[in-house]
């Protein structure tokens, strides 16, 4: 692993495996735009046996030129992806209309920012950087069968992706093949999976949307309140005058009956709850007995670690606790994250709304 170039080679095993599961048909022409070792074209070469061409790009020189040596037959450039005169000097462009498979373990981030800004169907899209790989794969290549990528796990989820992931969803079904082991990448500790796109139908096309609930599937109208005060920057007051704080340490105890020391802060601050309410974690995957119902007949100020679903009305909270409950591997799948797991607003009220819950 070179972190210079952000680079986390994808093991021969793993490729091999991943193209398995993708079952692609056999491609004439398979491209890698960030093909680093190599091994997911190795694994091609070796899965769809026979006269197959294989193209591979790299920003780094020492890696195409290693690769060269190892594979001549192979079609092999320096070029970044990102880098529209970088690549205007690859001779794998003239070669680009027949690719049918686009292989992709693109870079997970870049040392100058976040962000990147790219062009997909027309519309600029600021994006992370792995997303800018396959937007921009898919831009320059259009293949026809697809593409299998390795990607962060956050790049399904993220904010900063869902405008891509809008666009994204218009053209290309995309499929989870496989969520990886944080130890796939040597020296790397994040979460990624592997994924398939597809290209939809015109009419597939035509039909991509937001699927929302009508009004009388609604089974729940709830309040979400994310905390707004940080752990570290409380100021304890009295008893008397201020509001009892809780973070995500407290909620067992609250639940369960346990002592904690209680503090009491100042109410100036957003995030304070009263009546009833289910807490939430907004870090750490939240444990399924401590999905409860809780009644605080005085004010209380949250962390910004603590999301709380609100409604008075008990019987629409049992709701909620029962919807949460009954559909809990999904649920929990909502926290994810690159490094630690978490929840976001957007997520939990998107979760929300596919189980008939309005928020």
């Amino acid at each position: 692993m070179y972190t210079r170039t952000d680079q986390y080679f994808t093991p021969l095993l793993v490729a091999k495996e991943l193209l398995e599961l993708a079952e692609f048909p056999i491609p004439r022409h398979c491209v890698d735009p960030t093909c680093g070792s190599g091994n997911l074209l190795i694994a091609a070469s070796t899965l769809y046996s026979g006269n197959i061409k294989i193209s591979g790009i790299d920003r780094d020189i020492k890696i195409i030129n290693s690769l060269r040596k190892a594979k001549p037959h192979w079609r092999l450039s320096v070029a970044d992806l990102l880098n529209p005169q970088s690549m205007n000097k690859t001779s794998i462009l003239r070669s680009k209309d027949d690719c049918d498979l686009l292989l992709l373990n693109p870079p997970f981030s870049q040392a100058k920012g976040k962000h990147v800004l790219v062009n997909f169907k027309g519309v600029s899209i600021k994006c992370s950087t792995a997303m800018g790989y396959i937007l921009k794969s898919l831009e320059i290549f259009e293949p026809e069968y697809g593409i299998l990528a390795i990607v962060p796990e956050s790049l399904l989820f993220s904010e900063v992706d869902e405008a891509s992931r809008a666009v994204l969803g218009k053209y290309y079904e995309i499929q989870v093949l496989k969520c990886l082991e944080s130890k796939t990448f040597h020296s790397a500790t994040v979460h990624t999976v592997a994924i398939k796109l597809v290209r939809k139908t015109k009419l597939e096309e035509s039909l991509s949307g937001e699927f929302y609930f009508s009004s009388d599937m609604v089974k729940a109208n709830v309040e979400i309140i994310r905390g707004g005060l940080q752990v570290h920057s409380v100021e304890e007051f009295s008893s008397d005058t201020g509001a009892q704080f809780v973070h995500t340490k407290n909620i067992k105890d609250l639940i369960c009956g346990g002592e904690s020391q209680k503090q009491f802060v100042s109410c100036s601050k957003k995030g304070i709850i009263k009546g009833r309410a289910i807490l939430l974690p907004r870090v750490g995957i939240p444990k399924m007995e401590h999905i409860e119902i809780l009644n605080f007949e005085r004010d209380v100020h949250l962390s910004d670690c603590v999301l709380a679903i609100i409604n008075n009305d008990k019987e629409q909270l049992e709701n909620v606790k029962r919807i949460i409950i009954s559909n809990w591997s999904s649920f929990k799948e909502q926290y994810k994250g690159t490094g630690a797991k978490y929840i976001t607003l957007r997520r939990l009220r998107d979760w929300f709304k596919r189980n008939n819950i309005i928020a």
